[in-house]
């Protein structure tokens, strides 16, 4: 349930990515992350299909952080630039602004793909057989009680029977 929950916040989150701000992005990588740390918490229980759930998980997640980067990279230029009066450091850091924009988009194409074959797939904890029930050990005392308890009636029923 806790994991069904998770999925879908992110499901919702996600549900336009294409035309998400990068706030929005911003906000289903942080529900990514948590539904990908609750995945990992549960993995031992349902195994192969939970990792490599989890690993696509991981590679969304890297790839809404990239494009995090990308957004918030302009303003951080600006605040370490400010009060420097270097034109050709300026010049630089637009290149760099540039060059992640046109990176930007290439990873948007990426995320979209992959989002879209995510969002289709079954959830591993939902496809995953029930475990079957394992029959518990009696412990030895309680062996031993269950075996003074049929020697006591044995015994009571022999001298029932054997009573006038």
């Amino acid at each position: 349930r806790v994991l069904e929950e998770h999925r879908a916040q992110v499901l919702e989150d996600g549900k336009a990515i294409d035309k998400l701000d990068s706030e929005e992005l911003h906000q289903l990588r942080i529900d990514c992350k948590k539904l990908r740390y609750a995945t990992e918490f549960f993995a031992p229980l349902y195994g192969e299909r939970m990792e490599d759930f989890t690993k696509h998980l991981k590679a969304l997640q890297d790839l809404l952080g990239t494009l995090h980067d990308t957004a918030v990279m302009p303003e951080l230029q600006r605040d370490l630039l400010k009060g420097t009066g270097k034109s050709k450091l300026k010049r630089m850091a637009r290149k760099l602004e540039d060059k992640r924009g046109k990176e930007a988009e290439a990873i948007m194409k990426t995320l979209v793909e992959r989002w879209t074959t995510f969002s289709q797939a079954e959830s591993p904890w939902m496809t995953a057989k029930k475990p079957t029930a394992v029959p518990r050990k009696t412990p030895k005392s309680a062996k031993r009680r269950e075996s003074h308890w049929a020697a006591a009636q044995q015994l009571s029923h022999s001298a029932q029977v054997g009573a006038p």
